[in-house]
């Protein structure tokens, strides 16, 4: 299918977020390199989330000519794709920030079709694309969900299924799979960036509904193709000998934590009280399926903790519900 854009094409930006993930960048960079569009027209930035291997040593060796920007320390996905913004808004103009997993393969033409939706639709601000289970023709999102109403659950299109051309069309969507998307420089200006204290998980949706209360949409753009691996960061360290049930219990406990952070700032006093109690029956009620006690105290303390959490940073979750843009420069400026 032939890509038509306008003779003036804007500049625009990748952002690559990596932990330990050297094996995934030499897969990834090659194809953000070779891309259908002018090379002096984009800027490959990939944003190291405090490697403890050589991934960053793998970067600055073979890839001389892609920006590398190194965190001090792993603020999980959403710091460290702000902190690849931050650093493209100082030293490019670009118009439109295009963010990928390290574990990612992308479509040459992803950008071109991503931007002529862009420009016909101008009322739309996030996008996200047609994600495949890597080397498959299995989708593993069409750009993304749809909340279902009164509810913090949401459909995830096309999950996990054959494409045999059901989502072929482009459609407006609730969120977009952040693996691989894209957000307008209009965007970021008008809501700020991403909430660095989700750390990992629901972020998406969070930075979706807060630009859906600004007037911007959210698009599934069907042309738009990458491939993903299925949770390889998280596999990683589900590897790491007796630290993996320590280390996915956080992971509960911080996707607990961000379902009540991302409540409280979307939705209403009533809505969050019952998104709660649906979670916490739900959650019980599946309990009883363990026989033993570990998941019972698992899921209790992580509500606990939630609720901990969200208590002690009420005043802030509360500011930035209340405000049109939420500004995190300052607190992650100190990580560059």
């Amino acid at each position: 299918m032939e890509t038509r854009l306008s003779d003036n094409l804007p500049e625009i930006c990748a952002v690559v977020v990596t932990f330990n993930g050297k094996k995934h960048l030499e897969v990834c960079l090659p194809t953000l390199l070779k891309m259908n569009y002018p090379k002096n027209k984009y800027t490959i930035i990939v944003v190291d989330n405090a490697s403890i291997n050589d991934t960053v040593d793998f970067v600055k060796k073979n890839y001389p000519q892609i920006t590398l920007v190194e965190s001090k320390k792993n603020l999980g996905w959403a710091a460290a794709t702000d902190m690849g913004i931050i650093w493209a808004q100082e030293h490019t103009k670009s118009q439109y920030y295009f963010l990928f997993n390290d574990d990612t393969k992308i479509d040459a033409d992803f950008f071109n079709q991503t931007l002529n939706f862009a420009q016909k639709n101008p009322e739309y601000g996030i996008f996200g694309g047609k994600v495949y289970n890597m080397g498959t023709n299995v989708i593993q999102m069409a750009g993304g969900g749809m909340f279902k109403p009164h509810s913090f659950e949401f459909t995830l299109l096309g999950e996990q299924q054959k494409d045999v051309g059901q989502f072929n069309n482009s459609m407006e969507i609730d969120h977009v799979f952040e693996a691989a998307c894209c957000v307008s420089k209009t965007t970021i200006d008008k809501i700020g960036l991403f909430d660095p204290n989700y750390f990992y998980v629901l972020e998406g949706p969070d930075f979706c509904l807060r630009a859906k209360r600004q007037g911007i949409k959210s698009a599934y753009v069907a042309q738009a193709k990458a491939e993903h691996y299925l949770s390889s960061t998280t596999s990683q360290k589900k590897n790491v000998g007796g630290l993996s049930k320590i280390f996915f219990s956080r992971l509960r406990f911080i996707k607990s934590k961000n379902r009540l952070r991302l409540s409280i700032k979307n939705y209403s006093i009533k809505e969050t009280i019952l998104i709660e109690l649906s979670y916490f029956i739900s959650g019980v009620k599946r309990l009883k399926q363990f026989p033993n006690l570990v998941p019972f105290i698992s899921f209790f303390v992580g509500f606990i903790y939630s609720m901990l959490w969200n208590l002690i940073y009420l005043p802030q979750t509360l500011q930035y519900r209340y405000s049109n843009k939420e500004n995190y420069e300052p607190y992650l400026k100190k990580y560059f």
